[in-house]
């Protein structure tokens, strides 16, 4: 049936199509890899496959908006005067001379206020066509019936170019694929390695392969580099937002606490390893390990705690926020440090872990069947083809078998591609998984801030949650 349907699509509309696709001329046949996807259109009025069939004249106008987070400035990351969305920017103006009957509106959504700015936007009916994000967030807009699923969207061959372990990370619990998985990631901590050195304590740094340690061993590395009354300090706890929570619920499991039951059914965090997360966490800030105010503080904040060597180690990161450093001290935006990369601590006999979350590039429903094959299309050009490689701007590990190794030899991505193996599902699977992000972080901040002991906390989070799994 897809392929009855491509054909159908590719014969109806030949002229256009002749651009930037040439349909395939037997079952089966392997169309060339290209960067460009054919116009995005809709069906003929009377159905026919023979060469001979009616064109029109003129395609539906259509307008797109394009929506993408902060990943890299520029068309590299490299250009000292570029802007973060010229990328995106870019590819838009592309498509748009490919398919000129579409209209693409390009907005840049930063880390802090993008997450609100969508959930808004679905609210009142706006939301984009076409987003750039991760799937922890993109399956909370899946369970929301928002999303369009890309199932019947590829032809055989562009469903095998994508890695079967990435094309798992985009399917949701219907069994559709919601998203086109464009980068994956490995989240762990980065630490200054220049104020190690010059603590003299860059030996309590972990240098196995692994880069693995554990809570013990990341306190004693905490209290060696930190000055508070220079304003220096270890690490950096937040629960402003659920934004990069990842680093909270690792920390968790790596005390051998979970959120959830295996079986997702019923909420157990609630637990004495997570009340020894919270005494931990405490205890840093207390000692002056780790900054003050984890209550108010965001995940956005901590970059920027690093990027000003205020903090010497920050966690939820990897190779994307590495990069960006990397492009800014070559841009002269920040100074120049050394930078070890560290795994997420965790208990004697417990493997660290992060949250997986592929980066993929959703494709909303509009209500217009032509709007929304004109997003598909949009959303599998961004990620196909020559544009699967713009990854590497970020150091995100490719979701495509045809880029090849686009990191040969670099340490960073070499590490990465082994602690990936420690990527874990958080409970993914449940349809309130958004609703339970917006349950933890009040819970840490009812703790951080000492309005609620750590088991009032849990205990608050587990009734909260267990009423949404049980209405679900």
């Amino acid at each position: 049936m897809k392929k009855v349907i491509a054909i159908v699509f590719c014969v109806t509309f030949m002229l256009s199509l002749l651009i930037a696709c040439a349909p395939p001329t037997a079952p089966g046949a392997t169309q060339p890899d290209q960067a460009t996807p054919a116009p995005a259109s809709t069906p003929s009025d009377d159905g026919g496959d023979d060469e001979g069939a009616d064109v029109p004249d003129e395609l539906e106008a259509i307008e797109l908006r394009y929506w993408a987070y902060s990943r890299w400035q520029g068309l590299t990351g490299l250009e000292p005067d570029g802007e973060f969305g010229d990328w995106q920017r870019e590819q838009a103006r592309i498509f748009m001379e490919q398919n000129t009957h579409i209209t693409i509106e390009f907005e840049h959504l930063p880390w802090a206020s993008g997450p609100e700015r969508v959930s808004v936007a679905i609210a009142t009916g706006t939301q984009p066509d076409v987003l750039e994000d991760g799937m922890l967030r993109g399956f909370g807009y899946a369970a929301q019936g928002v999303l369009l699923d890309f199932d019947d969207a590829l032809t055989p061959e562009e469903r095998a170019d994508i890695m079967d372990d990435a094309w798992d990370l985009v399917q949701w619990t219907d069994g559709r694929h919601y998203g086109m998985p464009w980068g994956n990631m490995a989240v762990f901590g980065l630490a200054n390695l220049d104020i190690f050195r010059a603590a003299g304590a860059e030996n309590l740094l972990p240098s196995n392969p692994e880069r693995t340690w554990t809570f013990d061993e990341l306190e004693a590395a905490l209290a060696a580099v930190s000055n508070p009354s220079e304003g220096l300090y270890g690490t950096a706890f937040f629960a402003g937002n659920e934004q990069g929570d990842t680093v909270t619920m690792s920390f968790l499991r790596g005390f051998g606490a979970n959120l959830l039951s295996s079986d997702l059914q019923a909420a157990t965090l609630n637990s004495p390893e997570a009340v020894e997360f919270a005494e931990f966490a405490l205890r840093m800030i207390e000692n002056g390990y780790a900054m003050p105010g984890a209550e108010t503080i965001q995940n956005a904040d901590t970059n920027d705690f690093f990027n000003q060597q205020r903090i010497a180690v920050v966690f939820g990161q990897g190779t994307a926020h590495y990069a960006n450093i990397r492009n800014a001290m070559e841009r002269g935006e920040i100074d120049e440090f050394d930078i070890a990369f560290v795994m997420n601590p965790s208990q004697p006999g417990i493997d660290p872990s992060f949250n997986a979350n592929v980066v993929a590039v959703l494709a909303f429903r509009s209500g217009n069947p032509a709007r929304e094959q004109a997003a598909i299309d949009l959303a599998k050009f961004v990620t196909s083809g020559e544009n699967a490689r713009a990854v590497q701007h970020v150091s995100l590990l490719s979701t495509r078998y045809s880029t090849g190794d686009l990191y040969v030899g670099e340490e960073i991505m070499e590490f990465s591609s082994i602690v990936v193996r420690y990527a874990v599902d958080p409970g993914l699977g449940t349809p309130v998984w958004s609703q339970i992000r917006a349950v933890l972080f009040p819970a840490m901040q009812g703790i951080f801030s000492h309005s609620l002991t750590p088991v009032e906390a849990f205990e608050q989070f587990d009734t909260q949650v267990q009423e949404l799994l049980d209405s679900n």
